[in-house]
């Protein structure tokens, strides 16, 4: 499916010095390794769109190409936009995509840009005629598995309309989290939490501790800008500023600190 993304994807026809590019994070993309449905996180932390300025639009002739395990030919061949703004520096690249859910197994992320993640096999993101970027991506193992099929339960409990069945969700999350910190799924846990945030225990009447953690794990990923963008959308300035100042002189010179530069 050819995907839509910012302008600043294809380099050289920025409208603004200020838009998001996402060239150097496809290209980074050359040589990774994925789990199955592992979230594969792209940004530019540099950017300040996600600040308030709303970046032009345009269709770019980028592809997300593989063969699966099971000889499957696989290719983009649509439009979809990356998350909308606040998240207009930093998105998932498989829900950007929008490749089909996986109809035998629940996703790991839910809401309007939720997907299936990519099976086993290999791919190659194109722009134009060139090659940008290679990567694998292998089937889940061991316990990765059982996180995988966990992680799953909690996003299908957390869409309930009952309290109980998302404080459930979050329970999961948590226990998860707790056992398996080192997951490759790690980041859907994190944004599992936020999500749930009200249900937990560690961030139910202290958001900000969220915040905190994502500094603590993520300051030098897409991720973690993600999760910055994310957070300052939801908070009101007044509580989350100070926090992010602080937070800022824990961790300098670290890719979330540039990115905070958008709000401070």
């Amino acid at each position: 499916m050819v995907f839509a993304v910012a302008a600043g994807l294809l380099g050289p026809t920025v409208a603004h010095a200020q838009d998001p590019d996402f060239s150097h994070a496809l290209r980074d993309l050359d040589g990774a390794q994925f789990l199955e449905d592992e979230p594969i996180w792209i940004c530019d932390a540099a950017a300040t769109a996600s600040a308030g300025h709303s970046p032009e639009w345009v269709a770019a002739e980028v592809k997300l190409v593989g063969v699966q395990e099971n000889g499957q030919h696989v290719e983009s061949r649509g439009f979809a936009f990356l998350d909308p703004p606040p998240e207009t520096r930093a998105g998932e690249l498989v829900r950007s995509v929008g490749f089909p859910t996986r109809s035998e197994l629940h996703p790991l992320e839910v809401g309007a840009w939720s997907g299936g993640g990519l099976r086993a096999g290999s791919f190659e993101v194109h722009r134009g005629d060139r090659t940008i970027a290679k990567f694998r991506v292998v089937e889940p193992r061991g316990s990765e598995s059982s996180v995988r099929a966990a992680l799953a339960r909690a996003a299908r409990l957390s869409l309930s309309p009952r309290p109980d069945d998302r404080a459930q969700a979050a329970r999961l999350y948590e226990s998860v989290l707790e056992r398996y910190p080192r997951t490759s799924y790690v980041t859907s846990i994190y944004a599992g939490l936020w999500r749930l945030r009200a249900h937990t225990h560690a961030y139910a009447g202290d958001p900000g501790a969220w915040l905190d953690r994502i500094f603590a794990t993520f300051h030098d990923t897409c991720f973690g800008v993600w999760a910055l963008d994310r957070f300052m959308a939801d908070m009101p300035a007044a509580e989350s500023q100070p926090l992010l100042r602080r937070l800022v002189g824990l961790y300098p010179d670290t890719k979330l600190a540039r990115a905070a530069g958008a709000y401070l």
